[in-house]
């Protein structure tokens, strides 16, 4: 019936899909014949394609790795996958004829791009048919000659370098905030200071503290622009922006409270929130007033999430707002959390979506072009959600709450839970991710991969 890509800044995909739906003979709307689909469109290894048949089964399946990632209702489809060939249409076997491979074939390394504007006709119909209907994958680009190496996070599946990690005391009173960039973390804590550490070696290469310099209260967020600078906020209501190489800062004042947020968007703007119920956009090129202040929250702003021109903010009292960043306006004002504080922002920027959690318990999801919710489940009953991640890869949405559970949904199955896990002891108050793993840490120092 249709192949949509999990790339939707592309328009053409949804145009193939219309077009899949509208064309075609009944016995090619039951998936027995071939379809030519007249709209171009590029799909690439890595894409994810739902796939759905007349019986009523759907499939997500990966391009270039040759698996089901996941099968819903119906009878289960066998897939044939290509894995060699390029894009040539003679009648005269040779290699580089696209070539039909049964399900049980080995997956192959390579992969490139499939042309969905070309007609799809299989030498062998039968190969790739199952009960309730079928698919077939044409060769992609021919296998690459370089062997396939695992991306970096996968080390982390063999455990720790070294059990004992590298220590580094840092301060007598709490750290409350971190940022990293190149191999170097900078660490804000308690003591009013920031320290600049080399990851590798465990070293400190600079302390951003001096009497003429920095914050006079707690540290309480910092983030690294691009370019090498640090911006820090604290409860003194400063917003500091640090220089790439010496201990000196530049005070962004405008806070009448604790600056509880600091997001550097680029090398040339950054954007702050505070318990004075505002967030303000800064120039980082002529740092000195701010270019806009968002007004509007009724209760501290807690967190936000921005990319390019929209942001979304969430306060104290469980309302989310959405923002033009370029205009300074309120665009909307999201679906809230029964007045409990929101507690986690999550943006997914590839389908225009934001998930925030709450005191509640509960994610809202957003479709941000419409400003309407999509989705709207209590998932950690009687605890607050203390964290939320996209793993983009997998499509995944992961949450940690304070009932000591993280929890992976996914939005393809209506949000359906999909993992739980109960390793933690105690409150987890922080989640990460690298690739396709997912670090949480909590109130008892344990952190788990």
């Amino acid at each position: 019936g249709g192949i949509v890509s999990s790339r939707s800044s592309n328009a053409a995909p949804a145009s193939v899909n219309d077009a899949a739906r509208q064309a075609g003979t009944a016995e090619q709307r039951r998936g027995l014949g071939p379809r030519r689909l007249p709209a171009p469109a590029q799909l690439a290894t890595g894409d994810m394609l739902l796939l759905g048949n007349s019986s009523g089964a759907r499939q997500v399946v990966e391009l270039g790795a040759n698996r089901v990632a996941a099968a819903v209702g119906g009878e289960r489809m066998q897939a044939a996958a290509g894995a060699a060939g390029g894009g040539g249409r003679s009648n005269k076997p040779n290699t580089d004829t696209p070539r039909y491979a049964r399900h049980d074939d080995t997956p192959r390394a390579g992969g490139g791009s499939l042309d969905l504007t070309q007609p799809i006709t299989p030498r062998h119909p039968q190969q790739g048919r199952a009960a309730g209907g079928g698919v077939v994958f044409v060769a992609l680009s021919k296998p690459a000659a370089a062997p396939v190496t695992l991306p970096d996070h996968s080390r982390w599946y063999l455990g720790p370098a070294d059990a004992n990690g590298r220590h580094a005391d840092v301060s007598q009173r709490n750290i409350l905030c971190s940022s990293s960039l190149n191999g170097q973390v900078v660490l804000g804590s308690a003591d009013h200071g920031l320290k600049v550490y080399e990851v590798s070696s465990g070293k400190m290469m600079r302390e951003l503290y001096t009497k003429r310099y920095g914050h006079t209260e707690w540290v309480t967020c910092v983030d690294y622009v691009p370019d090498g600078r640090i911006i820090s906020g604290g409860m003194d209501s400063k917003v500091c922006l640090w220089h790439s190489r010496i201990v000196q800062c530049v005070d962004l004042l405008g806070h009448t409270a604790s600056v509880s947020a600091v997001r550097a968007g680029s090398n040339d703007t950054a954007v702050s929130a505070s318990y004075d119920k505002t967030l303000r956009v800064w120039s980082l090129n002529k740092p000195g007033q701010p270019l806009l202040t968002l007004t509007g929250h009724k209760a501290a702003v807690l967190d936000f999430v921005w990319q390019g021109s929209w942001l979304v903010s969430g306060d104290r009292s469980g309302q989310c707002r959405l923002w033009d960043t370029s205009t300074g306006q309120c665009v909307s004002r999201l679906a809230s959390h029964q007045s409990k504080q929101v507690s986690a922002l999550e943006a997914v920027p590839s389908v225009d979506v934001v998930v925030s959690g709450g005191m509640d318990g509960v994610i809202n999801v957003t479709d941000l072009r419409t400003a309407r919710p999509v989705f709207s489940g209590l998932v950690h009953p009687g605890s607050a959600v203390n964290g939320i991640r996209h793993l983009q890869r997998l499509g995944l949405l992961v949450t940690a709450g304070a009932d000591s559970k993280i929890k992976t949904f996914d939005p393809r199955m209506s949000f359906g839970k999909v993992h739980q896990f109960d390793e933690h002891t105690d409150f987890p108050y922080s989640l990460e991710t690298i690739g396709d793993l997912v670090i949480s840490g909590s109130g008892n120092g344990q952190i788990f991969v």
